[in-house]
Protein backbone atom coordinates (compact mmCIF):
# COMPACT_ATOMS: atom_id res chain seq x y z
CA UNK A 1 0.00 0.00 0.00
CA UNK A 2 2.95 2.41 0.60
CA UNK A 3 4.33 1.30 -2.55
CA UNK A 4 1.20 2.44 -4.30
CA UNK A 5 0.82 5.68 -2.56
CA UNK A 6 4.49 6.74 -3.66
CA UNK A 7 3.83 5.93 -7.24
CA UNK A 8 0.64 8.20 -7.21
CA UNK A 9 2.45 10.75 -5.37
CA UNK A 10 5.32 11.25 -8.22
CA UNK A 11 2.97 10.91 -11.18
CA UNK A 12 1.15 13.97 -9.34
CA UNK A 13 4.97 15.58 -8.82
CA UNK A 14 5.98 14.94 -12.47
CA UNK A 15 2.91 17.22 -13.68
CA UNK A 16 3.91 20.17 -10.91
CA UNK A 17 7.34 19.81 -11.64
CA UNK A 18 6.71 20.96 -15.62
CA UNK A 19 4.69 23.20 -15.04
CA UNK A 20 5.95 25.41 -12.07
CA UNK A 21 9.66 25.99 -13.88
CA UNK A 22 7.53 27.36 -17.26
CA UNK A 23 5.99 29.78 -15.87
CA UNK A 24 8.78 30.67 -13.35
CA UNK A 25 11.29 31.14 -16.02
CA UNK A 26 9.02 32.48 -18.95
CA UNK A 27 6.98 35.31 -16.93
CA UNK A 28 5.27 37.05 -20.13
CA UNK A 29 3.49 33.39 -20.98
CA UNK A 30 -0.09 35.60 -21.63
CA UNK A 31 -0.85 35.49 -25.36
CA UNK A 32 -1.90 39.68 -25.75
CA UNK A 33 0.67 40.86 -28.04
CA UNK A 34 2.75 44.51 -26.69
CA UNK A 35 1.88 47.69 -28.71
CA UNK A 36 4.68 46.18 -30.74
CA UNK A 37 2.44 43.93 -32.64
CA UNK A 38 -0.41 44.52 -35.25
CA UNK A 39 -3.59 42.82 -34.19
CA UNK A 40 -6.65 42.80 -36.11
CA UNK A 41 -10.22 42.45 -34.76
CA UNK A 42 -10.27 39.09 -34.93
CA UNK A 43 -7.27 38.86 -32.25
CA UNK A 44 -5.04 37.49 -35.50
CA UNK A 45 -1.56 39.47 -35.59
CA UNK A 46 -1.02 40.49 -38.80
CA UNK A 47 2.41 42.40 -40.65
CA UNK A 48 5.05 39.61 -39.51
CA UNK A 49 7.95 38.64 -41.59
CA UNK A 50 8.96 35.44 -39.86
CA UNK A 51 6.85 32.34 -38.88
CA UNK A 52 8.25 29.18 -36.34
CA UNK A 53 6.35 26.73 -36.15
CA UNK A 54 6.80 24.34 -33.57
CA UNK A 55 9.86 21.90 -34.20
CA UNK A 56 8.24 18.43 -35.65
CA UNK A 57 11.12 16.49 -33.56
CA UNK A 58 9.01 16.92 -30.09
CA UNK A 59 6.09 15.41 -30.49
CA UNK A 60 4.70 13.11 -27.33
CA UNK A 61 2.06 11.20 -29.67
CA UNK A 62 4.86 10.00 -31.36
CA UNK A 63 7.12 9.01 -28.03
CA UNK A 64 4.54 7.64 -26.42
CA UNK A 65 1.72 5.53 -28.14
CA UNK A 66 2.67 2.51 -29.27
CA UNK A 67 5.65 0.35 -27.55
CA UNK A 68 4.33 -0.21 -23.95
CA UNK A 69 6.32 2.07 -21.30
CA UNK A 70 6.72 -1.70 -19.69
CA UNK A 71 9.34 -2.79 -22.92
CA UNK A 72 10.91 0.39 -22.58
CA UNK A 73 11.59 0.48 -18.36
CA UNK A 74 11.37 -3.03 -17.85
CA UNK A 75 11.01 -4.50 -13.92
CA UNK A 76 13.41 -6.65 -13.20
CA UNK A 77 16.17 -6.51 -15.94
CA UNK A 78 19.47 -6.86 -15.02
CA UNK A 79 20.82 -7.21 -19.03
CA UNK A 80 21.58 -5.24 -21.63
CA UNK A 81 18.17 -4.88 -23.91
CA UNK A 82 16.78 -2.39 -26.20
CA UNK A 83 13.07 -1.14 -28.18
CA UNK A 84 13.67 0.09 -31.72
CA UNK A 85 10.58 1.75 -33.03
CA UNK A 86 9.67 3.29 -36.75
CA UNK A 87 6.93 6.67 -36.59
CA UNK A 88 5.87 7.57 -39.71
CA UNK A 89 3.32 10.60 -39.51
CA UNK A 90 1.46 12.76 -41.67
CA UNK A 91 0.83 16.51 -40.93
CA UNK A 92 -0.84 19.32 -42.21
CA UNK A 93 -1.97 22.63 -40.99
CA UNK A 94 -5.91 23.57 -41.31
CA UNK A 95 -8.05 26.94 -40.59
CA UNK A 96 -5.38 29.17 -43.20
CA UNK A 97 -7.52 31.90 -43.13
CA UNK A 98 -6.42 32.96 -39.59
CA UNK A 99 -2.82 31.34 -40.71
CA UNK A 100 -2.96 33.94 -43.74
CA UNK A 101 -3.22 37.12 -41.53
CA UNK A 102 0.09 36.68 -40.37
CA UNK A 103 1.35 37.71 -43.03
CA UNK A 104 -0.97 40.30 -44.61
CA UNK A 105 0.23 43.87 -45.91
CA UNK A 106 -3.61 45.33 -45.19
CA UNK A 107 -4.00 47.74 -43.11
CA UNK A 108 -6.71 45.35 -41.64
CA UNK A 109 -5.38 41.74 -42.05
CA UNK A 110 -7.20 40.74 -44.27
CA UNK A 111 -5.81 37.67 -46.69
CA UNK A 112 -7.24 39.00 -49.33
CA UNK A 113 -5.30 42.22 -50.70
CA UNK A 114 -6.57 44.83 -53.15
CA UNK A 115 -3.24 46.43 -54.73
CA UNK A 116 -3.23 49.23 -57.90
CA UNK A 117 -1.00 50.45 -59.79
CA UNK A 118 0.80 53.83 -58.54
CA UNK A 119 -1.19 57.04 -58.42
CA UNK A 120 0.81 60.32 -57.81
CA UNK A 121 -0.35 60.40 -54.07
CA UNK A 122 -3.82 58.86 -54.19
CA UNK A 123 -3.65 55.11 -53.52
CA UNK A 124 -5.29 54.98 -50.23
CA UNK A 125 -7.86 52.89 -52.05
CA UNK A 126 -5.34 50.06 -52.25
CA UNK A 127 -3.90 47.82 -49.72
CA UNK A 128 -0.30 47.76 -51.76
CA UNK A 129 1.01 50.11 -54.17
CA UNK A 130 2.54 47.71 -56.97
CA UNK A 131 4.50 50.07 -57.96
CA UNK A 132 7.18 49.03 -55.28
CA UNK A 133 6.87 45.79 -56.91
CA UNK A 134 7.12 46.76 -60.84
CA UNK A 135 3.30 46.16 -61.27
CA UNK A 136 0.74 49.29 -62.58
CA UNK A 137 -1.93 46.56 -63.13
CA UNK A 138 -4.54 46.27 -60.37
CA UNK A 139 -5.96 42.91 -58.71
CA UNK A 140 -6.85 40.99 -55.72
CA UNK A 141 -3.89 38.39 -54.32
CA UNK A 142 -4.70 35.89 -51.70
CA UNK A 143 -2.77 33.99 -49.11
CA UNK A 144 -3.90 30.35 -48.39
CA UNK A 145 -0.42 29.55 -46.86
CA UNK A 146 -0.51 25.42 -46.14
CA UNK A 147 2.29 23.68 -43.86
CA UNK A 148 2.82 19.60 -45.03
CA UNK A 149 5.10 17.34 -42.61
CA UNK A 150 5.94 13.76 -43.63
CA UNK A 151 8.01 12.65 -40.35
CA UNK A 152 9.98 9.26 -40.42
CA UNK A 153 10.71 9.18 -36.41
CA UNK A 154 13.43 6.23 -35.47
CA UNK A 155 13.64 5.99 -31.71
CA UNK A 156 16.06 3.77 -30.15
CA UNK A 157 15.94 3.10 -25.97
CA UNK A 158 18.97 0.95 -24.71
CA UNK A 159 18.84 -0.47 -21.09
CA UNK A 160 21.93 -0.60 -19.47
CA UNK A 161 21.36 -2.74 -16.46
CA UNK A 162 23.57 -5.27 -17.26
CA UNK A 163 25.99 -2.71 -16.48
CA UNK A 164 24.76 -0.31 -14.05
CA UNK A 165 20.75 -1.36 -12.42
CA UNK A 166 18.39 1.50 -14.00
CA UNK A 167 20.61 2.78 -16.67
CA UNK A 168 19.36 3.87 -19.77
CA UNK A 169 19.87 5.54 -23.15
CA UNK A 170 17.25 7.12 -25.69
CA UNK A 171 18.40 8.39 -29.29
CA UNK A 172 15.96 9.70 -31.77
CA UNK A 173 16.14 10.81 -35.21
CA UNK A 174 13.13 12.51 -36.88
CA UNK A 175 13.80 12.67 -40.50
CA UNK A 176 11.54 15.10 -41.74
CA UNK A 177 10.00 16.33 -45.30
CA UNK A 178 8.42 19.57 -44.37
CA UNK A 179 6.97 21.87 -47.70
CA UNK A 180 5.74 25.27 -47.24
CA UNK A 181 3.16 26.97 -49.55
CA UNK A 182 1.55 30.23 -49.25
CA UNK A 183 -0.89 29.09 -52.30
CA UNK A 184 -0.84 32.22 -53.93
CA UNK A 185 -3.84 33.67 -56.01
CA UNK A 186 -4.13 36.69 -58.43
CA UNK A 187 -7.18 38.08 -59.66
CA UNK A 188 -6.50 41.30 -62.05
CA UNK A 189 -9.46 44.01 -62.43
CA UNK A 190 -10.57 44.71 -65.79
CA UNK A 191 -8.78 47.52 -67.86
CA UNK A 192 -5.99 48.45 -68.69
CA UNK A 193 -2.43 49.55 -67.18
CA UNK A 194 -0.10 51.76 -68.16
CA UNK A 195 3.17 50.25 -69.55
CA UNK A 196 5.92 52.00 -68.68
CA UNK A 197 6.55 54.17 -65.77
CA UNK A 198 6.31 58.12 -65.39
CA UNK A 199 9.49 60.01 -66.57
CA UNK A 200 12.58 59.87 -63.96
CA UNK A 201 10.92 57.95 -61.58
CA UNK A 202 12.53 54.64 -62.02
CA UNK A 203 15.81 55.95 -63.95
CA UNK A 204 16.57 59.51 -64.73
CA UNK A 205 18.57 58.19 -68.63
CA UNK A 206 15.19 55.74 -70.07
CA UNK A 207 11.98 55.61 -70.50
CA UNK A 208 11.54 52.23 -67.89
CA UNK A 209 9.02 49.26 -69.27
CA UNK A 210 7.05 48.05 -66.77
CA UNK A 211 8.58 44.33 -66.24
CA UNK A 212 5.18 42.47 -64.34
CA UNK A 213 2.02 42.12 -65.38
CA UNK A 214 0.37 41.29 -62.26
CA UNK A 215 1.62 41.14 -58.03
CA UNK A 216 1.80 37.26 -58.06
CA UNK A 217 4.64 37.38 -60.47
CA UNK A 218 6.04 40.10 -59.31
CA UNK A 219 6.47 38.82 -55.75
CA UNK A 220 8.93 36.25 -57.26
CA UNK A 221 11.33 39.33 -57.14
CA UNK A 222 13.25 38.31 -60.21
CA UNK A 223 13.49 40.90 -62.53
CA UNK A 224 14.96 44.60 -61.84
CA UNK A 225 13.75 47.57 -64.08
CA UNK A 226 15.64 51.10 -64.25
CA UNK A 227 17.81 51.58 -60.83
CA UNK A 228 15.90 48.73 -59.15
CA UNK A 229 18.02 45.56 -59.32
CA UNK A 230 16.61 42.12 -58.54
CA UNK A 231 14.79 40.89 -54.87
CA UNK A 232 17.60 38.77 -53.71
CA UNK A 233 15.94 38.77 -50.02
CA UNK A 234 11.85 38.43 -48.71
CA UNK A 235 10.69 37.07 -52.23
CA UNK A 236 7.35 35.41 -52.37
CA UNK A 237 6.95 32.43 -54.12
CA UNK A 238 5.37 29.49 -54.23
CA UNK A 239 6.50 25.94 -52.67
CA UNK A 240 9.10 25.82 -50.88
CA UNK A 241 10.60 22.41 -49.39
CA UNK A 242 13.42 20.84 -46.75
CA UNK A 243 14.18 17.47 -45.68
CA UNK A 244 16.27 16.93 -42.91
CA UNK A 245 16.94 15.54 -39.87
CA UNK A 246 14.76 17.98 -37.74
CA UNK A 247 16.71 17.56 -34.63
CA UNK A 248 19.02 14.76 -33.39
CA UNK A 249 17.83 14.06 -29.62
CA UNK A 250 20.23 12.46 -27.29
CA UNK A 251 18.90 11.05 -23.80
CA UNK A 252 20.83 9.65 -20.80
CA UNK A 253 18.56 8.54 -17.81
CA UNK A 254 17.79 6.57 -14.94
CA UNK A 255 14.71 4.60 -13.54
CA UNK A 256 14.39 5.75 -10.21
CA UNK A 257 11.15 3.99 -9.45
CA UNK A 258 10.94 0.66 -11.60
CA UNK A 259 8.10 -1.75 -10.27
CA UNK A 260 5.82 -4.44 -12.22
CA UNK A 261 2.94 -1.55 -12.28
CA UNK A 262 5.15 1.89 -11.90
CA UNK A 263 7.89 3.84 -12.83
CA UNK A 264 9.49 6.96 -12.70
CA UNK A 265 12.11 8.19 -14.83
CA UNK A 266 14.50 11.34 -15.59
CA UNK A 267 17.67 11.98 -18.34
CA UNK A 268 19.68 14.98 -19.45
CA UNK A 269 18.47 15.88 -22.91
CA UNK A 270 20.87 17.45 -25.59
CA UNK A 271 19.17 18.31 -29.46
CA UNK A 272 21.83 18.44 -32.16
CA UNK A 273 20.70 21.41 -34.13
CA UNK A 274 21.04 19.17 -37.69
CA UNK A 275 18.33 20.83 -39.75
CA UNK A 276 17.92 24.07 -41.11
CA UNK A 277 18.35 27.78 -40.53
CA UNK A 278 16.16 30.92 -41.40
CA UNK A 279 17.93 32.69 -44.33
CA UNK A 280 15.16 34.83 -45.10
CA UNK A 281 15.27 34.17 -48.84
CA UNK A 282 11.69 33.67 -48.84
CA UNK A 283 8.94 35.50 -47.03
CA UNK A 284 7.21 31.87 -46.16
CA UNK A 285 10.11 29.67 -46.17
CA UNK A 286 10.51 25.99 -44.82
CA UNK A 287 12.65 25.44 -42.00
CA UNK A 288 12.92 22.17 -40.30
CA UNK A 289 14.04 21.48 -36.68
CA UNK A 290 14.00 23.97 -34.27
CA UNK A 291 15.23 26.69 -36.35
CA UNK A 292 19.72 25.68 -36.23
CA UNK A 293 18.96 25.99 -32.73
CA UNK A 294 21.02 24.04 -29.97
CA UNK A 295 18.42 22.42 -27.41
CA UNK A 296 19.61 21.55 -23.85
CA UNK A 297 17.25 20.37 -20.82
CA UNK A 298 15.70 17.11 -19.67
CA UNK A 299 13.04 14.94 -19.95
CA UNK A 300 10.81 13.05 -17.14
CA UNK A 301 8.79 10.15 -17.37
CA UNK A 302 6.22 8.08 -15.07
CA UNK A 303 3.92 5.62 -15.52
CA UNK A 304 1.15 3.87 -13.28
CA UNK A 305 -1.53 0.66 -13.63
CA UNK A 306 -4.61 1.55 -11.51
CA UNK A 307 -5.66 -1.97 -12.45
CA UNK A 308 -4.60 -5.14 -13.46
CA UNK A 309 -6.20 -8.81 -14.27
CA UNK A 310 -3.57 -11.51 -14.29
CA UNK A 311 -6.38 -13.73 -15.72
CA UNK A 312 -7.13 -11.97 -19.17
CA UNK A 313 -3.67 -10.35 -19.42
CA UNK A 314 -5.05 -7.06 -19.13
CA UNK A 315 -3.97 -3.62 -17.76
CA UNK A 316 -5.38 0.33 -17.30
CA UNK A 317 -2.40 2.76 -16.61
CA UNK A 318 -2.01 6.78 -16.60
CA UNK A 319 1.40 7.62 -18.76
CA UNK A 320 2.73 11.07 -18.32
CA UNK A 321 5.93 12.19 -20.92
CA UNK A 322 7.77 16.07 -20.45
CA UNK A 323 10.39 17.64 -22.10
CA UNK A 324 12.04 20.88 -21.34
CA UNK A 325 14.58 22.36 -22.86
CA UNK A 326 16.37 25.42 -23.67
CA UNK A 327 16.71 27.15 -27.37
CA UNK A 328 19.98 28.64 -27.25
CA UNK A 329 20.57 31.92 -28.94
CA UNK A 330 21.95 31.58 -32.59
CA UNK A 331 22.63 33.33 -35.71
CA UNK A 332 19.94 33.80 -38.04
CA UNK A 333 19.29 35.86 -40.70
CA UNK A 334 15.62 37.49 -40.28
CA UNK A 335 13.75 40.05 -42.64
CA UNK A 336 13.18 43.05 -39.92
CA UNK A 337 10.48 45.10 -40.21
CA UNK A 338 10.68 48.70 -40.41
CA UNK A 339 8.69 52.06 -38.71
CA UNK A 340 6.92 54.28 -41.66
CA UNK A 341 3.64 56.14 -42.00
CA UNK A 342 2.14 58.73 -39.36
CA UNK A 343 3.16 56.68 -36.58
CA UNK A 344 6.26 54.73 -35.50
CA UNK A 345 3.82 52.90 -32.90
CA UNK A 346 4.01 49.71 -34.60
CA UNK A 347 5.93 48.44 -37.88
CA UNK A 348 3.83 49.29 -40.77
CA UNK A 349 2.33 45.77 -42.65
CA UNK A 350 4.44 45.39 -45.55
CA UNK A 351 7.32 48.05 -44.74
CA UNK A 352 9.93 45.57 -45.21
CA UNK A 353 9.02 45.45 -49.11
CA UNK A 354 9.00 49.04 -49.74
CA UNK A 355 11.59 50.98 -52.12
CA UNK A 356 14.74 52.79 -51.13
CA UNK A 357 16.67 55.44 -52.09
CA UNK A 358 20.37 54.35 -51.77
CA UNK A 359 23.06 57.56 -51.25
CA UNK A 360 26.77 58.23 -51.52
CA UNK A 361 28.13 59.14 -48.07
CA UNK A 362 28.12 62.73 -49.53
CA UNK A 363 24.53 62.72 -49.69
CA UNK A 364 24.01 62.13 -53.26
CA UNK A 365 21.52 59.55 -54.98
CA UNK A 366 22.98 56.12 -56.03
CA UNK A 367 20.62 53.77 -57.02
CA UNK A 368 17.30 52.16 -55.73
CA UNK A 369 17.41 48.81 -53.49
CA UNK A 370 15.01 46.49 -52.36
CA UNK A 371 13.96 46.95 -48.95
CA UNK A 372 13.99 43.23 -48.53
CA UNK A 373 17.96 43.10 -49.92
CA UNK A 374 18.47 45.98 -47.17
CA UNK A 375 16.34 44.48 -43.99
CA UNK A 376 17.53 40.97 -44.04
CA UNK A 377 19.89 41.06 -41.17
CA UNK A 378 22.29 38.56 -39.09
CA UNK A 379 20.46 38.25 -35.56
CA UNK A 380 21.17 36.12 -32.83
CA UNK A 381 17.73 35.04 -31.84
CA UNK A 382 16.43 32.08 -29.25
CA UNK A 383 13.99 31.04 -26.68
CA UNK A 384 14.71 30.41 -22.96
CA UNK A 385 11.53 27.79 -22.55
CA UNK A 386 10.17 24.98 -24.57
CA UNK A 387 8.17 22.45 -23.02
CA UNK A 388 6.50 19.69 -24.76
CA UNK A 389 4.12 17.46 -22.09
CA UNK A 390 1.83 14.55 -22.42
CA UNK A 391 -0.78 12.72 -20.44
CA UNK A 392 -2.23 9.26 -21.71
CA UNK A 393 -4.36 7.08 -20.81
CA UNK A 394 -3.20 3.08 -21.97
CA UNK A 395 -5.70 -0.04 -21.62
CA UNK A 396 -4.04 -3.27 -22.61
CA UNK A 397 -6.03 -6.40 -23.31
CA UNK A 398 -3.68 -9.30 -24.45
CA UNK A 399 -2.19 -8.49 -27.76
CA UNK A 400 -4.29 -5.34 -28.54
CA UNK A 401 -3.84 -1.84 -26.63
CA UNK A 402 -5.63 1.34 -26.87
CA UNK A 403 -4.23 4.84 -25.70
CA UNK A 404 -5.90 8.22 -25.28
CA UNK A 405 -3.75 11.48 -24.37
CA UNK A 406 -3.45 14.87 -24.24
CA UNK A 407 -0.24 16.91 -25.52
CA UNK A 408 0.77 20.44 -24.40
CA UNK A 409 3.30 22.48 -25.93
CA UNK A 410 4.77 25.89 -24.91
CA UNK A 411 7.33 27.93 -26.33
CA UNK A 412 8.52 31.17 -25.03
CA UNK A 413 8.54 34.47 -26.94
CA UNK A 414 12.08 34.77 -29.16
CA UNK A 415 14.45 36.94 -27.73
CA UNK A 416 17.17 38.90 -29.71
CA UNK A 417 20.68 39.22 -28.41
CA UNK A 418 22.35 41.54 -30.80
CA UNK A 419 21.85 41.80 -34.93
CA UNK A 420 24.04 43.48 -37.98
CA UNK A 421 23.37 46.77 -37.95
CA UNK A 422 22.28 49.25 -40.99
CA UNK A 423 24.47 51.33 -42.81
CA UNK A 424 23.71 54.85 -41.15
CA UNK A 425 22.96 57.54 -43.84
CA UNK A 426 22.69 54.98 -46.49
CA UNK A 427 19.09 54.64 -47.58
CA UNK A 428 15.66 56.40 -47.57
CA UNK A 429 12.02 55.62 -48.46
CA UNK A 430 11.78 56.31 -52.39
CA UNK A 431 7.71 56.96 -52.13
CA UNK A 432 6.86 59.16 -55.26
CA UNK A 433 9.97 60.90 -55.51
CA UNK A 434 11.56 60.86 -58.76
CA UNK A 435 15.61 59.91 -59.44
CA UNK A 436 16.46 63.20 -61.10
CA UNK A 437 15.61 66.65 -60.36
CA UNK A 438 14.45 65.80 -56.68
CA UNK A 439 16.94 62.57 -56.96
CA UNK A 440 18.07 63.25 -53.17
CA UNK A 441 14.63 63.98 -51.61
CA UNK A 442 12.82 60.70 -49.43
CA UNK A 443 9.51 60.09 -47.97
CA UNK A 444 9.98 58.87 -45.11
CA UNK A 445 6.15 58.43 -43.95
CA UNK A 446 4.95 56.57 -46.74
CA UNK A 447 3.95 52.82 -46.96
CA UNK A 448 3.19 49.74 -48.53
CA UNK A 449 -0.54 51.44 -49.29
CA UNK A 450 0.30 55.17 -49.17
CA UNK A 451 3.08 57.19 -50.73
CA UNK A 452 3.22 60.10 -48.85
CA UNK A 453 4.25 63.79 -49.93
CA UNK A 454 8.29 64.72 -50.01
CA UNK A 455 10.54 65.55 -46.93
CA UNK A 456 11.81 68.71 -46.57
CA UNK A 457 15.24 67.69 -46.52
CA UNK A 458 16.58 63.96 -46.50
CA UNK A 459 15.70 61.96 -44.42
CA UNK A 460 17.37 58.62 -43.51
CA UNK A 461 16.59 55.28 -41.96
CA UNK A 462 18.23 54.86 -38.93
CA UNK A 463 19.02 51.47 -37.34
CA UNK A 464 16.73 52.50 -34.68
CA UNK A 465 13.91 52.83 -37.08
CA UNK A 466 14.04 49.06 -37.61
CA UNK A 467 11.45 46.80 -35.48
CA UNK A 468 12.61 43.68 -34.56
CA UNK A 469 9.35 42.64 -33.36
CA UNK A 470 8.19 41.99 -37.11
CA UNK A 471 10.55 38.60 -37.67
CA UNK A 472 10.34 37.32 -33.52
CA UNK A 473 7.25 34.76 -32.93
CA UNK A 474 6.12 35.52 -29.49
CA UNK A 475 4.90 33.48 -27.10
CA UNK A 476 2.16 30.56 -27.82
CA UNK A 477 0.65 27.36 -26.22
CA UNK A 478 -1.01 24.51 -28.39
CA UNK A 479 -2.67 21.31 -27.06
CA UNK A 480 -2.90 18.40 -28.72
CA UNK A 481 -6.16 15.19 -28.44
CA UNK A 482 -4.75 12.06 -29.80
CA UNK A 483 -5.02 7.70 -29.94
CA UNK A 484 -3.63 5.18 -30.93
CA UNK A 485 -4.26 1.70 -31.65
CA UNK A 486 -1.79 -1.80 -31.33
CA UNK A 487 -1.40 -5.30 -32.11
CA UNK A 488 1.09 -6.78 -30.02
CA UNK A 489 3.22 -10.27 -31.18
CA UNK A 490 4.57 -10.91 -27.69
CA UNK A 491 5.17 -14.42 -28.10
CA UNK A 492 7.45 -13.74 -31.14
CA UNK A 493 11.34 -12.91 -31.19
CA UNK A 494 11.78 -9.80 -31.15
CA UNK A 495 7.79 -8.76 -29.79
CA UNK A 496 7.38 -6.65 -32.33
CA UNK A 497 4.43 -4.27 -32.19
CA UNK A 498 2.29 -2.24 -34.82
CA UNK A 499 -0.67 0.07 -34.80
CA UNK A 500 -2.31 3.40 -35.94
CA UNK A 501 -3.39 6.48 -34.31
CA UNK A 502 -4.82 10.16 -35.15
CA UNK A 503 -4.18 13.72 -33.58
CA UNK A 504 -5.63 17.41 -33.86
CA UNK A 505 -3.81 20.09 -32.46
CA UNK A 506 -4.97 23.35 -32.07
CA UNK A 507 -3.34 26.78 -30.69
CA UNK A 508 -4.41 29.07 -27.96
CA UNK A 509 -5.75 31.84 -28.97
CA UNK A 510 -8.57 33.06 -26.51
CA UNK A 511 -6.21 35.93 -24.75
CA UNK A 512 -4.54 37.44 -27.95
CA UNK A 513 -3.89 36.54 -31.72
CA UNK A 514 -5.56 33.34 -32.89
CA UNK A 515 -3.02 32.88 -35.07
CA UNK A 516 0.49 32.36 -33.54
CA UNK A 517 0.22 28.43 -32.86
CA UNK A 518 -0.55 26.64 -36.23
CA UNK A 519 -3.52 24.15 -35.86
CA UNK A 520 -3.20 20.79 -37.52
CA UNK A 521 -4.17 17.38 -37.86
CA UNK A 522 -1.77 14.32 -38.20
CA UNK A 523 -2.24 10.47 -39.13
CA UNK A 524 0.49 7.99 -37.63
CA UNK A 525 1.46 4.34 -38.22
CA UNK A 526 4.30 3.39 -35.50
CA UNK A 527 5.93 -0.11 -34.99
CA UNK A 528 8.59 -2.01 -32.76
CA UNK A 529 10.96 -4.51 -32.06
CA UNK A 530 12.23 -5.40 -29.15
CA UNK A 531 15.80 -7.13 -28.21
Amino acid sequence: MKQTLRSLLCVAVLAASVITPVRAADEDVTFAFPGDYNTNDNSNAYGMTNYAMRGVHHNAHRRMAGASTEKLHQFGAEEFYGVASLAVEYQQTRNNTNFAQWFSFASDGNNDMTYGHYDGLDSSTKDIDGFNFGVTASGTVNLDPRIQNINADIDLFLGFDEFVCGLWARIGVPINHTRWDLRLTDTLDAGTADTTFGSNLMDSAVTVTVPYSDLKTAWVGDKGWGDVPVMTKGRIDGRRTETAVAGLKLELGYDFIRREYAHLAASFMVVAPTGNEPTADYLFEAVSGARNSWEVGGNISGHYNFWENADCNSSFGLHVDATVTSLLKRNQTRLWGLKAGSSAAKASPGASFLLLKKFTSAGAYSALERGPNVLALKGKVGASIMANVGAMFKYTRDAFGCDFGYEFYHRSKEQLNSRTAIAASTYGIKGMTDVDTNGTSTSSTSTIALNATADSSATYIADADIREQTALHPAYNSHKLFSFYQYNWNNCDWEPTLGVGGSYEFGAGKDGAENIAADQWGVMIKGSISF
